[in-house]
């Protein structure tokens, strides 16, 4: 599903790089509902392993694809140093109005048609709702993440070390193209394409296991 992004002068100004385990985290988690969208990551995913007993349909419910993921859930990191108990710490802190209404906008939304028996139980307590995804990305964190993070945090300081460089030289233009050729501006707006279709039907029917 295409999107665009419009900027203001505003919003130029406040672009930034950052790390955040706990976005990492959720990525991790959508890597795993969707194991055929990285298939780099094959790897990982097998030698994953969570306790059976967690149920995570909540945290699936809240990564439509495509749709509209709250944004309650990643809060953006506030320092260089951010750890993922401070993200955590945020999440938690984060108001029941506001939590209500992300959760609306990504479970009601008209093109998903879920049932009320489905979407009830999350809308009901907004704030139990945020504190039981922050549970279950704690566990995720844990089994994981966690076990990964020092190799993963030197990947991704490489990766904000070289495209620092890029903008030094060559401009925002280029650092947002660069990070996926396909991403065209026109004018303060930033157009991004859909996800490309699977190169491989058998990773798309995930008979890859």
């Amino acid at each position: 599903m295409p999107g665009q992004v419009v900027f203001e002068h505003e919003d130029l100004l406040r672009c930034r790089f950052a790390v955040s385990p706990l976005w990492e985290t959720l990525a991790a988690v959508h890597t795993l509902f969707e194991p055929h969208r990285q298939s780099f990551h094959l790897p990982w995913l097998r030698a994953a392993r969570l306790p059976e007993q967690l149920d995570l349909t909540p945290i699936r419910l809240l990564l439509p694809r495509p749709g509209y993921v709250p944004d309650f859930l990643t809060p953006p990191p506030d320092s260089p140093l951010t750890s993922f108990e401070d993200g955590i710490a945020r999440l938690r802190a984060t108001s029941p109005d506001r939590v209500d209404h992300e959760l609306r906008l990504s479970l009601l939304a008209p093109h998903r048609r879920l049932p009320p028996a489905t979407t009830e139980p999350l809308l009901s307590d907004p704030a139990a709702t945020r504190d039981t995804m922050a549970d279950l990305l704690t566990s995720c964190w844990n089994d994981l993440v966690r076990p990964h993070w020092p190799r993963l945090r030197s990947l991704l300081d490489a990766d904000i070390a070289l495209r620092s460089r890029v903008l030094a030289l060559e401009g925002l233009e280029a650092l947002m193209t660069g990070l996926d050729d396909r991403l065209r501006w026109e004018g303060d707006t930033l157009n991004m394409p859909g996800p490309p279709p699977p190169k491989d039907s058998t990773w798309a029917t995930g008979a890859w296991s």
